[in-house]
């Protein structure tokens, strides 16, 4: 299996990209028609998936050291965008003022943290799988600083997960669980099928999914 992501991942990378690019077009679409603050979310948080996934398919054809800035852009997008998740998760429930303002605060405090996390982390070009791309530089970058992005992306799953349950239970509408449950499943398989250096890889699997499933959710909950 090893053999075989190694052998399509150049072209596998730009497959997510044209996907995303799909759904950001839809998404923009539906966010001009129906003006939801929810669909909105998920628009910025597909931009900036579309953005990764297209920077890193220009990896097959151009040296990262080339367009450093634009990759740089990744990370930044990465930090602000997925904390909106907490967000998204809330606006699907009734919760009292005072827990809405206490969401919005921690969102603010996990991106502040993400942009300081980008600030003091190194970064090197690898070119791997036939694909040249800016990463962490784990040996220069402090263990702290390199843990807590991941963190934050695992807790912004959580949320989605959680309230998918209760509206499973409550409305019969499976699609945010599945949103929350495939990312988060994606994110942990690499390490599972000792596939971590296609992790960059695999993990986009569950961001296509992820916003599918918001899109299902929301098409459903309009109705």
């Amino acid at each position: 299996m090893y053999d075989l992501f190694y052998n399509i991942s150049g072209p596998t990378v730009w497959i997510i990209s044209g996907i995303e690019l799909l759904l950001l077009i839809y998404l923009i679409y539906k966010s001009i028609k129906t003006k939801s603050l929810f669909i909105l979310l998920v628009t910025l948080i597909t931009f900036g998936l579309f953005y990764d996934a297209f920077i890193t398919s220009l990896g097959t054809i151009v040296d990262a050291s080339n367009i450093m800035f634009l990759s740089k852009v990744r990370f930044i997008l990465h930090a602000t965008l997925v904390p909106l998740l907490f967000i998204i998760s809330i606006l699907t429930i009734n919760l009292k003022k005072p827990f809405k303002i206490a969401v919005y605060i921690t969102t603010s405090l996990f991106i502040i943290l993400g942009i300081i996390c980008i600030i003091f982390t190194s970064y090197e070009v690898i070119n791997f799988a036939g694909i040249s791309r800016l990463t962490v530089n784990k040996e220069l970058t402090n263990k702290a600083i390199n843990t807590i992005p991941t963190v934050i992306n695992i807790l912004a799953v959580i949320p989605l997960i959680v309230v998918g349950i209760y509206k499973l239970i409550k409305s019969k509408n499976i699609h945010l669980l599945l949103s929350g449950g495939l990312m988060f499943f994606f994110s942990m398989l690499p390490p599972i099928i000792k596939m971590n250096d296609f992790m960059f890889l695999i993990s986009m699997f569950g961001e296509i999914c992820m916003v599918f499933f918001l899109i299902l959710y929301f098409n459903k909950e309009s109705k």
